[in-house]
């Protein structure tokens, strides 16, 4: 075979190659995890966990993580971290998210479902993760949640990968290892189950006059009840278009800073 033809014959299986990764997702998720390495987080691709659930080990696409921490002069450590735990799906089929506003109060959601840990956390008039809720149930352009997925044009005997993903996330981080605790640790850390979408995603809701809306969307919070024989709760699981990723991670920073000047003006008050 001649130099040219080699070469040729290469670069065409380099195509495919790029072709067929793109087409599986795999671009996706090499896409996302550049977003969060970029955004100074720890990035891990397919990162494991054990489903106590199986009884056996398990990956998902993307786990991220993201840590503040600072001494004061008591050589008291005041810990933030953010962890993401997310798996990353390309569709063809636009997602649509059934949207309503809760009858719970969005504040009471985000006390009783987020996944927030303290650790030798001080408690003033409120505690840690009722400063937070607070801010959390207050986004902009209001709160409201998604109680399902529909995923358009799906046939009736297709299984829904949109219920797989979130189901994974979840159980992922429900059984994540907690970071290091020791005595002169204060710490707060929030987690996050995410699925992030390379596709379209829009939510669907009824008008006062009951016609049904629909609207596009970047993203969306899913109440999502994940039931099984070791636990039964809900969990808060954020769907982020691909192309929002970037915009996502800088507010999961934000929290991050939140988080960290909660803890640390109780422990210096």
């Amino acid at each position: 075979m001649k130099g040219e033809d080699r070469i040729k014959k290469a670069s065409d299986l380099r195509a495919k190659v790029v072709a067929d990764l793109r087409k599986s997702g795999f671009g996706a998720e090499l896409a996302a995890l550049q977003i969060f390495h970029d955004e100074h987080f720890r990035t891990t691709a397919r990162d494991v966990y054990f489903d106590k659930i199986l009884n056996s080990q398990r990956e998902i696409d993307i786990a991220a993580n993201l840590e503040k921490a600072c001494q004061n002069q008591q050589n008291f450590i005041c810990q933030a971290v953010v962890s993401v735990f997310a798996e990353v799906k390309k569709s063809e089929r636009p997602w649509v998210v059934l949207r309503a506003r809760t009858y719970e109060n969005p504040y009471n959601v985000h006390l009783s479902d987020a996944l927030i840990d303290e650790y030798n956390t001080p408690t003033l008039q409120h505690t840690l993760r009722e400063s937070l809720a607070k801010i959390s149930a207050n986004p902009p352009g209001g709160a409201w949640f998604g109680h399902g997925v529909h995923e358009a044009f799906k046939s009736p005997g297709d299984l829904s990968t949109w219920h797989k993903a979130a189901s994974s996330v979840c159980r992922a981080a429900w059984n994540a290892t907690r970071p290091t605790h020791q005595d002169n640790l204060g710490s707060v850390w929030l987690r996050h189950p995410v699925v992030v979408l390379e596709g379209e995603l829009f939510s669907a809701w009824s008008n006062d006059n009951f016609e049904m809306q629909v609207g596009e969307e970047s993203r969306a919070t899913i109440l999502f009840r994940e039931t099984n024989a070791v636990f039964d709760r809900r969990f808060l699981v954020d769907i982020v278009v691909l192309d929002s990723l970037k915009s996502y991670a800088s507010e999961l920073k934000q929290r991050l800073e939140l988080a960290h000047g909660e803890l640390w003006k109780r422990l210096t008050s």
